[in-house]
């Protein structure tokens, strides 16, 4: 991989994007990593949301999936009336939102994609290119934001440290073992297997190796010996929700790495 490449499964851009020769939304399949690299393809947002279901993506993919899920139904609407697109809309909108119920981040981006989309239907302006904007927008944010968290947390990764990892906390994971990697520190990795979608096993073990780390994979049972045998430095994962409090709840498999 080219030195200023990013690993495939860390650009979100290249996680989902929206095909306009074909007029389809494009997801890695995350299910066929590390072996094979290949695209689902959805003409609709019905297979969109099918997708998110199959868990053909996880993690941050599963936000601009569901983006581009909307930008499939503005696509198919271009040639609708008013009242018609907006009825495509908000069935695509409704429909995507079932497939995560509890994804507080897809139902928030969901509502502002609807909000500008009958805007635009309103003023009579391009639907389609509006929406496109709007996902695209999100997974930039996402990089970004993934990037920020990636710094902030290189800085408590000491010379020499062997982080352990648990599933797959996104972009990040990789961010912060390359900014410290830029700053002269050595950093290796070992990832827990994850069961049983072995996320930590499929995804984040792949994406590290791409981005030429030391990586070791370990079941999910090896944590407490590695730990004693002084082969892990600090612990570094994750978490499904952090509350504006503070509280954390983390990933299943966490409790006893803790």
């Amino acid at each position: 991989m080219p030195k200023d490449e990013l690993p495939i499964l860390v650009d979100l851009h290249k996680n989902v994007y929206f095909d306009d020769e074909e007029g389809e939304a494009v997801i890695l399949d995350r299910r066929k990593l590390p072996l094979d690299t290949t695209h689902y393809r959805c003409k609709t947002y019905q297979e969109v949301a099918e997708a998110i279901e199959k868990m053909v993506t996880q993690s941050l993919g599963v936000s601009p999936a569901a983006g581009y899920g909307v930008v499939t139904a503005a696509y198919q609407a271009q040639e609708k009336n008013k009242s018609e697109k907006k009825k495509q809309i908000r069935k695509a909108v409704k429909r995507i939102k079932n497939t995560r119920p509890t994804q507080t981040s897809l139902h928030y981006l969901m509502d502002e994609m609807l909000e500008t989309a009958e805007e635009k239907i309103g003023k009579d302006e391009n639907l389609f290119k509006a929406m496109r904007k709007k996902a695209y927008d999100w997974t930039k944010n996402l990089m970004k934001v993934s990037r920020k968290l990636g710094k902030h947390t290189s800085k408590i990764i000491d010379d020499g440290d062997t982080i352990l990892t648990h599933c797959y906390g996104g972009p990040a994971i990789y961010f912060m073992g390359d900014y410290a990697r830029r700053d002269g520190k050595e950093v290796n990795y070992y990832c827990t297997e994850t069961r049983p979608y072995l996320q930590g096993a499929r995804l984040t073990s792949f994406a590290l190796s791409q981005g030429g780390f030391d990586v070791t994979l370990i079941t999910d049972g090896m944590p407490a010996y590695c730990m004693s045998e002084g082969l892990i430095s600090k612990f570094i994962t994750g978490a499904d929700r952090i509350s504006m409090d503070g509280g954390v709840a983390n990933k299943i498999g966490t409790c006893q790495i803790a």
